[in-house]
């Protein structure tokens, strides 16, 4: 008996041996699995020979199987700031890429996040990438960053030649000092065109062909151009260039005429030859001796 036990135990039995990766175990057999990309159909009952369906559009299978289904893809919504993919694979799951400008919020990447700019006084420490966030860092002494911006570098502050006029930071430049010589150049200038026009002008008026209004036009800029000399150069004109103007002005400035241009009254005579004058303004001729007339011409006419 004990020897019929000792036989049983330790005679060799038959165990059946499947490739876990391409086979199943079904009924003590060892059953083919459908390769990736395609799955099991559902009315198939041959177990050494299935037939196999190619996945569908927006699937996939990455693993030998006995499924009847295949996985389905993500998602990736462009209007959701995801890439469309480019290819569709049956054998293998895309994963979301985030477009341009934007990062997933998690390694699922589910949803995509816009990436964010460094502040003013900052640069770009590290470009972001999929899955994490620009990262800033300070801009370095003698730089400076005005705006918020994805720059890696920040802008040198200028090197003044005449000064500074204010210290730069992180977020300005350095103001500096201008040359004086440019603003110099600048009133020279303008002191040269309206000397010249003054000149043309001067010439105008004492060759006579100007007219009154000119002349006054003269004056007026004659002074403008004094004061604009004086503050601009600090320099005054002397008094024997002022009184020279001023009488040469005297000098062309129209003169009052005294004479008596008034029309002479009309004379006439009466009918005994005696010449009699129509006083301004009388509607009718009185007639005078010739004593009287003579007398009223010495006071009243001198035509």
């Amino acid at each position: 008996m004990k020897f019929l036990l000792l036989v049983a135990i330790f005679s060799p039995v038959p165990v059946l041996c499947c490739d876990l990766l391409t086979e199943y175990e079904n009924g003590g057999k060892c059953c083919k699995k459908c390769p990736p990309g395609k799955r099991m159909r559902v009315e198939d009952v041959s177990c050494l020979d299935p037939v196999c369906l190619d996945c569908a559009d927006g699937e996939y299978q990455d693993t030998y199987t006995k499924e009847t289904k295949c996985k389905r893809q993500p998602d990736c919504d462009p209007n959701l700031n995801f890439k469309v993919p480019f290819l569709r694979s049956k054998i293998e799951e895309v994963s979301c890429i985030c477009k341009e400008g934007y990062h997933c919020s998690s390694k699922v990447c589910d949803t995509c996040v816009i990436n964010s700019d460094c502040e003013p006084g900052q640069r770009v420490l590290q470009q972001a990438t999929r899955f994490d966030n620009t990262k800033c860092t300070a801009c370095e002494e003698g730089t400076f960053s005005p705006t918020r911006s994805l720059s890696t570098v920040c802008q040198e502050w200028t090197k003044c030649q005449h000064g500074v006029l204010a210290e730069g930071n992180s977020t300005s430049d350095i103001k500096c000092k201008e040359e004086n010589i440019h603003e110099g150049l600048i009133v020279l200038t303008v002191l040269l065109i309206l000397g010249l026009i003054g000149v043309l002008i001067w010439f105008g008026v004492k060759k006579g062909n100007c007219c009154p209004s000119l002349k006054e036009k003269q004056d007026v800029f004659l002074k403008t151009f004094r004061v604009l000399l004086k503050q601009c150069t600090g320099d005054y004109i002397e008094q024997q260039e002022e009184d020279k103007i001023d009488e040469e002005k005297q000098l062309h400035q129209p003169q009052e005429n005294t004479e008596n241009t008034e029309a002479c009254p009309e004379e006439s005579k009466t009918e005994n030859g005696m010449i009699v004058a129509q006083e301004r303004g009388k509607g009718s001729i009185v007639a005078q001796p010739e004593t009287a007339y003579s007398d009223a011409s010495e006071k009243d006419f001198s035509c």
